[in-house]
């Protein structure tokens, strides 16, 4: 499947991604704005994620690491948390990968950066692909690609 979001959208993933850590193998959160709720917010994902085993990626700018180094006075605590910062980054996206076969994979491209402000305030629009269609599948693969990219 293949859809248009809301930015409030990307809020949810994010809910949905925390609440059923234990359904992912992986997430990947890139945006080069995060203020300081949604850091929070990050790391309490990343606290389940250790329990579950499901590894998590940000992928942010400079002043998206400042936030997350305030409210995570020790990233590496949790031992499934990997930061990459560039510099020049502009690109917003999250993917969830499902663990096995039957779960549901999904990603987002979005104008949204993970701060309040673009999940409730500002207009924004996104792109969602799930893993219950080939064009979805197709979609989900060529974005954990670019992301996979983006992190190294």
């Amino acid at each position: 499947m293949i859809c248009t979001e809301p930015g409030a959208a990307l809020s949810v993933f994010l809910d949905v991604v925390t609440a059923r850590s234990e359904q992912f193998t992986e997430v990947v959160f890139c945006a080069p704005f995060i203020d300081t709720l949604t850091a929070r917010r990050l790391g309490v994902l990343a606290g389940r994620a250790r329990g579950t085993r499901c590894g998590i990626t940000i992928i942010t700018a400079p002043q998206g690491r400042r936030s997350l180094s305030q409210v995570l006075s020790r990233i590496d605590e949790f031992g499934v948390l990997k930061i990459t910062v560039r510099p020049d980054l502009h690109a917003k996206a999250c993917l969830a990968l499902a663990r096995g076969r039957g779960g549901r994979s999904e990603a987002m491209i979005t104008s949204a950066n993970l701060t309040s402000a673009a999940f409730c305030k500002n207009l924004e629009l996104g792109v969602r692909a799930t893993s219950r269609s080939a064009p979805g599948r197709a979609l989900l693969a060529q974005i954990r690609h670019a992301l996979s990219q983006l992190s190294n």
